[in-house]
């Protein structure tokens, strides 16, 4: 979903020469901010509420999975877009 989305804004970004919407900073920010994995720390949180700490700990790997992938994508992006 992520690397969608930063497209959608470099497309956006792309469109008015003059009047950028978003500078490229902001959006390589914006990703870091909410491309990023779930804090380990929800796991250490979950166990001591007495919480799913399973799946707790199956978030944590998800997310820190899907972030290597989507960090590689906008990498790649962002260096297309630099160039």
């Amino acid at each position: 979903m992520m690397p969608l989305l930063i497209l959608r804004m470099e497309s956006l970004n792309k469109k008015s020469n003059d009047d950028k919407l978003l500078s490229i900073e902001n959006i390589i920010l914006i990703a870091i901010i909410f491309g990023g994995p779930t804090a380990v720390s929800s796991f250490a949180l979950a166990r001591e509420m007495n919480g799913d700490t399973e799946l707790a700990a199956s978030i944590v790997i998800v997310t820190s999975l899907k972030y290597s992938f989507t960090l590689v994508v906008l990498m790649t992006s962002w260096m297309n877009v630099l160039s």
